[in-house]
């Protein structure tokens, strides 16, 4: 339907004149009702000047009822009534275009309208708001034609249900509250720092974050490639854990869309076993000669002939050692992948552990066996700066168990990893004869030395 106003050179004609009304200090000046025609439309009217010197026009219409309006002069009172005149006539012009069955289809509009409250214009501007953001889909390359209709259905079948948003730092403390108990103090407090960060950088509730904003985020640490993807790892278990416990909805995927950061690959080092010998007979002599508390040298021996983190072997309680069965039980407790397994004890390792064996406590009494690893490192002129691991023993056990096994799984579950990182990590191949040389440094010699295990 196309309703065109009509084309108008000039205002309407008036059938009088307006005198200009004398000014009034007491009271409004009031005047009788007059009439403004143009064609078919009659404006009733009344003008008068109130004491302030403004003119009020006052005109009625069936459409709207009455309405009050005041201008400062009378010339441009004269002006707006010819434009109220000329509206009306335009919208009775386009009413008078409307068909019957227009006027229908408007009266049936209302009709559905009534119970919403909302307008007819308000519906219509509602209306195409929604196609508007709908005709990108429609004109994609998938192939999608989404309907109104089908775009409220799939609303309410993913919307977010049951789930009671927190500010970030209050998701950040019950999280970290709530995995206290779980995980090892060295580990929370890592953590703890990690997502704090993120707390500190944004108070908002977690689902209202974008991947942009946590892509952003990462981007603005100052720390390494291997740092910002610990720091990613961390923000992921808050997302689970806020998931799990209704604080997220489980259709929020932002994470999946934050760039995991790019980590320079690092060349895995390791001792030969001439270094760990050394390294084991200086150790070995301190505490012989009272320089150093004993019990570090079966720290040193768990990592390398056990494969134990430096943690785990500082965690370790002595009874959880069964030298009679070979083996080491390593509770899920002190585990950094927080799964217990069980490592087989070697001949050797055996007998390093030997010589330190008790009914229960720890392996090593010491508080900083980090520093006194360095001092020994150093005395046996081994690299011993601070970018040097803890876990070089670790590695190398994993390493020349590799070798000697020839089985990713079998050491993978033995160090308490996973297949993929063995197989991505220790790529360097070394000689079965050298993981076998590995396996046979004993306490006494670096040759094979059969020990007898008796009462022990």
């Amino acid at each position: 339907m196309n309703i065109t106003a009509p084309k108008l050179a000039s205002g309407p004609r008036f059938d009088h004149q307006l005198s200009t009304p004398q000014l009034s200090t007491t009271a409004p000046e009031r005047r009788k009702s007059r009439e403004l025609k143009f064609h078919s439309i009659t404006l009733h009217y009344q003008e008068y000047r109130n004491a302030r010197g403004r003119y009020y026009l006052l005109f009625y219409h069936d459409a709207g009822g009455r309405h009050r309006e005041s201008r400062s002069t009378f010339a441009a009172l004269k002006r707006r009534a010819a434009q109220v005149a000329l509206n009306i006539a335009n919208g009775q012009t386009a009413m008078n275009q409307f068909s019957e069955a227009d006027r229908a289809s408007c009266q049936r509009a209302l009709e559905l309208l009534a119970p919403t409250g909302l307008a007819l214009e308000s519906a219509a501007a509602l209306l195409a708001e929604v196609c508007a953001l709908l005709r990108p889909l429609q004109h994609s390359s998938f192939n999608l034609h989404p309907s109104l209709h089908s775009a409220i259905q799939f609303y309410l079948e993913n919307r977010p249900r049951d789930f009671t948003p927190l500010p970030l730092p209050d998701l950040v403390e019950a999280f970290l509250a709530d995995k206290s108990a779980g995980i090892c103090p060295a580990w929370h407090g890592a953590l703890a720092q990690q997502v704090r960060r993120l707390a500190k950088w944004s108070n908002r509730p977690l689902h209202c974050l974008t991947a942009q904003d946590l892509n952003a985020w990462l981007r603005s640490l100052a720390i390494g490639g291997r740092t910002r993807a610990n720091y990613r790892a961390g923000v992921e278990q808050l997302v689970r854990w806020a998931q799990t416990n209704h604080h997220v909805p489980r259709t929020w995927s932002e994470m999946a869309r934050v760039a995991h950061p790019a980590q320079r690959q690092v060349e895995v080092k390791i001792l030969t076993p001439g270094e760990v010998v050394r390294l084991l007979r200086v150790r070995e002599y301190t505490e012989a000669v009272g320089r150093g508390h004993a019990g570090l040298v079966q720290l040193l021996a768990l990592q390398a002939f056990a494969g134990l983190r430096h943690v785990e072997a500082n965690r370790l309680d002595w009874r959880d050692v069964h030298l009679d069965e070979r083996h080491i039980y390593i509770n899920a407790k002190i585990a950094k992948t927080h799964c217990d397994r069980v490592v087989p004890i070697s001949d050797n390792l055996a007998a390093w552990l030997a010589s330190g064996l008790r009914p229960s406590g720890p392996i090593c009494p010491m508080t900083q066996t980090s520093g006194a690893l360095t001092k020994a490192k150093k005395a046996a002129g081994l690299p011993a700066g601070r970018n040097e691991s803890r876990n070089i023993l670790r590695k190398s056990f994993i390493s020349y168990r590799l070798a000697v096994t020839q089985n990713i799984a079998q050491v993978a579950e033995e160090a308490g990893n996973s297949p993929s990182v063995i197989r991505s990590n220790y790529k360097r191949p070394i000689p079965q004869a050298e993981g076998q040389r590995w396996f046979n440094l004993w306490p006494t010699a670096a040759d094979v030395i059969q020990l007898q295990f008796s009462g022990l």
